[in-house]
């Protein structure tokens, strides 16, 4: 009996379907990369967020030979292009390094960019070949093409894909793929390879100094923050999200100075998915609460002109005229009644202002019931004064019973991968390995995230006193000041403790 037996007829079905199958597959895989390059643009957008000049849109076509080019306020990309890399296991980094740059070239008004392609192709299909001054024409290119990609790859790199690491690798395939060649007047392929090299390390090391000048909001370390977020605005960086930190230092070192204020917690935002404990300091900031919280309006302002939509700025800003209000002994009904004008779409955190008006207008009773509708931040300021302070110490990582020298002990024996960070007069070091990360700041150790599952499980037991408790969507950070700690949770579950000086 013969299991298998197919007529010719019967098999050219049988191919036919499989075919069939194979390219419905290609065909749902090509769907995808088209979805997710529209997602890596909203991403990239979503952290430049600057208003001059508009953002532009993103359209994909169906041309074939110029890859991708601006004209008229449109990003275009061809899907020819999508699918060059669709697939590969750098795909989001390769679309993000050439979405970000030509939205380097629209936002830093590089006019003759918009007149051609990803390199340098015109509508007309010949490369621009015009006769006059190819010199200073290759040296401004040269120069706009290197700030385009340092731009491009440090808000790739915030927005979480590393497009510079595969920047060559992106332009050669192009290149070839496209058959591409080099123009008198604009960069070679060798030179703009050259020129993505050249900007990896200062593209990560801006990057690594907006990422731990997140971590000194969350950790406490304030100065340290401030000065990251200039340093990073000093590079002419600018997005709402650096204003928009840089302005939280200074409110967060208003409210420390500020005894009556800093015995609450606020529905302050942190982006991206940080919180803060307020830490003692004083070097950079101004001499009192109300002129370090002015100064913070101003910047969040500034985060709110370069987006109006953009939420953190309007809560911050709500929040620091609540305290600013409360100051100048303003806090009144007038400003109760106010409280719509911000916009702000969380009505848990506007009426989080409201609990703490009622607290700071000595009502418990209204401040109770508006709870019930507010985020787990009122309801941690309602039952604050009465936490016990008696509460269990941490337990050492990683041996329970030693002291707290054993984390020195313990670092020397590891052996951790190193990477290191500096601008201007800015270093950053970092040590990790699978279960902790160090972080160094100029030579000194500020802060240690354990992420070491079985430690962590430990902590679950154990009776701790809380002082703040922050909120970012699903994210919980909860800052214990004895143990100099901050709990990350995100949907309930521990996943890393920091410790901090």
């Amino acid at each position: 009996m013969e299991l298998f037996c197919f007529g010719k007829h019967n098999m050219k079905k049988i191919i036919t379907i499989i075919l069939f199958f194979i390219t419905l597959n290609l065909s749902s895989q090509s769907d995808l990369c088209l979805v997710k390059t529209e997602k890596i643009f909203e991403n990239i957008i979503n952290n430049i967020a600057n208003n001059l000049p508009a953002p532009p849109d993103l359209e994909i076509v169906n041309s074939t030979k110029r890859a991708a080019y601006i004209r008229d306020g449109v990003i275009y990309i061809e899907k020819r292009l999508i699918e060059l890399f669709c697939g590969e296991q750098d795909f989001e980094s390769k679309i993000a390094y050439i979405l970000s740059h030509e939205l380097a070239h629209h936002y830093s008004n590089h006019g003759w960019a918009k007149k051609t392609g990803f390199a340098y192709y015109t509508s007309a299909g010949q490369f621009i070949d015009e006769n006059i001054d190819f010199k200073n024409q290759r040296l401004q290119r040269k120069k706009d093409e290197s700030q385009a990609d340092l731009f491009g790859g440090f808000y790739s790199q915030i927005s979480g894909y590393n497009a510079l690491s595969v920047g060559e690798e992106t332009l050669i395939t192009i290149y070839d793929k496209y058959k591409f060649r080099d123009s008198k007047s604009y960069p070679t392929l060798q030179e703009r390879i050259d020129i993505v090299n050249f900007n990896i390390k200062k593209s990560i090391d801006l990057a690594e100094i907006f990422h731990f000048g997140n971590m000194s909001l969350l950790s406490g370390n304030l100065k340290e923050a401030n000065e990251c977020f200039k340093e990073i605005i000093k590079n002419n960086f600018v997005s709402r999200e650096i204003y928009n930190n840089l302005g939280l230092s200074y409110l967060l070192n208003g409210i420390q100075n500020s005894p009556e204020l800093a015995n609450y917690s606020y529905p302050i935002e942190i982006e991206p998915n940080t919180r803060a404990e307020i830490k003692k300091t004083r070097s950079s900031f101004l001499d009192s609460s109300l002129e370090n919280i002015e100064k913070a309006i101003s910047y969040f302002k500034k985060a709110n002109n370069l987006d109006e939509d953009f939420e953190p700025a309007k809560v911050n800003l709500m929040v620091s005229d609540f305290l600013v209000s409360q100051i100048q002994k303003k806090l009144d009904k007038v400003f109760y009644k106010s409280l719509e004008k911000y916009f702000v779409k969380d009505s848990k955190k506007v009426n989080d202002i409201r609990v703490l008006y009622h607290l700071f207008n000595e009502n418990k009773r209204k401040a109770n019931k508006i709870a019930k509708d507010a985020s787990i931040i009122s309801e941690f300021n309602l039952i604050n004064k009465a936490i016990d302070s008696n509460k269990e110490l941490l337990p050492v990582y990683p041996d329970e019973k030693a002291n707290l020298d054993s984390y020195n002990s313990y670092l020397k024996k590891v052996n951790f991968s190193t990477s290191e960070s500096s601008s201007s007069k800015i270093q950053i070091r970092k040590k990790s390995d699978d279960k902790l990360t160090i972080f160094e700041y100029n030579g000194v150790v500020y802060f240690i995230e354990i992420t070491d599952s079985t430690y962590l499980d430990s902590l679950n037991k154990i009776d701790i006193k809380f002082d703040n408790i922050f909120l970012v969507g699903n994210n919980v950070f909860k800052v214990s000041k004895e143990n100099k700690s901050v709990f990350k949770y995100i949907d309930g579950k521990l996943i890393s403790l920091i410790k901090f000086n």
